[in-house]
């Protein structure tokens, strides 16, 4: 089996080389913040009769890509504890 080399620079394993959960939290919210606005975007067109033909299958899209965002998140969440 191969070992790993020991990291030559003890200052990469202080507090600041990684991110703290709170930042990957608030990271991951923007992340699906850009998808639901689009998911916005398409449900007003539809209301507003301005959609396109294959709007209910962007709609669909961005659903499935939402709950499985949100999904992910809670599962990382519990699993953490």
């Amino acid at each position: 089996m191969r070992q790993e080399a020991p990291l030559k620079n003890r200052e990469l394993e202080g507090p600041r080389s990684s991110p703290s959960s709170r930042t990957l939290l608030v990271a991951y919210l923007v992340h699906l913040l850009v998808p639901f606005l689009f998911l916005v975007d398409s449900v007003l067109a539809v209301l507003r009769g301005e959609c396109g033909t294959v709007e209910g299958e962007v709609i669909a899209f961005e659903v499935a890509l939402v709950l499985v965002g949100l999904c992910a998140l809670a599962v990382a969440r519990d699993s953490s504890k």
